[in-house]
């Protein structure tokens, strides 16, 4: 082998293992935002039953003169 073709081979090595690198480093990037995005909706679904939970029946009526004044 000559030096031009040893050359541009551990040129091609070099590239290669920089993007095995780079593509490492965006997986472990993904499984991060997978573990937010997940974080996120069970969040959203439980914001989702409170919201429906405290909209559902009838609105309560609360007597003013029945509540004590919060500095009691």
């Amino acid at each position: 082998m000559d030096e031009t073709n040893t050359s541009e081979l551990a040129r091609l090595q070099e590239t290669i293992s920089f993007q095995e690198r780079a593509i490492e480093q965006f997986h472990e990037q993904l499984i991060a935002l997978q573990a937010d995005f997940r974080a996120l909706t069970r969040r959203c679904e439980r914001l989702e039953r409170l919201w429906e939970d405290a909209n559902t029946g009838e609105p309560e009526i609360r007597d003013p003169r029945a509540e004590r004044p919060p500095h009691y």
